[in-house]
């Protein structure tokens, strides 16, 4: 982790320095938002028939839970743990295919071979990385950057700065997404807002009644 701590100070301390640490990553985050690009990415996200999301490690993480935040802007997406199933994905010769790529450093190789082989199967290509002149972003037609730590170290990263701003991103596309038909966007989060209701009232197990929990009684 490349948080520094007191590790003898108390833990409410200790969570103010995470904190801390935190606060200034998203800082950094927006600084480096560019809008024009960040535009173009949500319409080629918006306009795309089909998303495949590609990463390794923590940005793997990342690809998920960009899924999990576009699925519910309306965009048909996919993602897959196994690296030899992403080159598949990228490989597919669809109308209307971006591949979204996540990578801190720019450099993974599955990544990067993901990415290369989507364009050249004629697919739109997305790069998000913290380093614009790595392997990655030759390979994409549009490249979104979060902040480096160590520019010099771009493979010793901890969690706040290889998860945090990439989701900073992510919330700023959906809100570009479904900004575009507000009214689809509200009714496909009504819509999805029941259905997971349901879903958790499903798994909730029947209550136990008070005085029979207290007696042991059935």
């Amino acid at each position: 982790f490349n948080i520094v701590t007191d590790h003898n100070a108390p833990i409410p301390v200790q969570a103010q320095e995470v904190l801390r640490a935190y606060v200034e990553s998203l800082r950094r985050s927006a600084a480096l938002v560019d809008a024009t690009r960040l535009s173009e990415a949500a319409r080629m996200i918006r306009d795309a028939a089909l998303v495949s999301i590609v990463g390794m490690g923590s940005s793997l993480a990342v690809a998920n839970l960009a899924e999990n935040v576009l699925v519910r802007c309306g965009i048909p997406c996919r993602t897959t743990h196994d690296s030899h199933m992403q080159l598949l994905h990228a490989l597919l010769d669809k109308p209307r295919h971006v591949v979204l790529a996540f990578s801190y450093s720019g450099d993974t190789i599955e990544t990067v071979d993901a990415l290369a082989i989507a364009r050249e199967s004629g697919a739109q290509t997305i790069a998000v990385t913290a380093f614009e002149q790595s392997a990655l972003t030759h390979h994409a037609d549009l490249v979104l950057l979060v902040p480096a730590t160590a520019p010099q170290q771009p493979y010793r990263v901890g969690l706040v700065d290889a998860v945090l701003p990439f989701l900073m991103l992510l919330d700023l596309l959906a809100i570009l997404i479904t900004a575009a038909h507000p009214d689809d966007a509200a009714r496909l989060r009504e819509q999805v807002e029941m259905t997971v209701r349901r879903r958790k009232l499903r798994q909730l197990p029947t209550p136990v009644p008070l005085a029979v929990a207290e007696t042991g009684t059935t």
